[in-house]
């Protein structure tokens, strides 16, 4: 199960969308770079990663799920040397934690071609007699 969160302005389109209907997809991806595979500058492409998950959306009430997910994201993204005090959210009861129960997950992948497999060293331009215009 994943779970994400969301300002408040943004919450209530998301609270009144989860009520009127629970069903979601959720795509995250990452981009590597964008390489050249032919002559001309429409055959280029993007080496990246990403994942499609389908599933049902909740809201979660439950203020011990909600700590644990900000602890979670704290030490996942927060500054570890911070000498805040590590643990207290006080503003926990105005934030929306979502959890998604995937039912189905898809994931794509283009790897980013060695230099050999780029152009100029290969050239698999789609387009091959095409002609610059002069």
């Amino acid at each position: 199960m994943e779970k994400c969160t969301c300002t408040p302005r943004v919450r209530e389109d998301i609270c009144a969308n989860v009520e009127r209907d629970r069903r979601v997809c959720f795509e995250v991806d990452e981009q590597e770079g964008v390489f050249d595979y032919g002559r001309f500058e429409c055959d280029s492409g993007l080496a990246y990663r990403s994942v499609c998950l389908f599933g049902r959306m909740r809201i979660v009430d439950d203020k011990e799920a909600k700590q644990r997910f900000c602890e979670a994201l704290m030490t996942k993204y927060g500054k570890p040397e911070t000498k805040r005090p590590k643990g207290f959210f006080p503003r926990i009861d105005v934030i929306t934690v979502y959890a998604i129960t995937v039912e189905r997950m898809t994931g794509k992948e283009q790897s980013l071609p060695a230099l050999a497999e780029q152009w100029p060293a290969k050239d698999r331009t789609k387009t091959p007699n095409a002609v610059l215009p002069h």
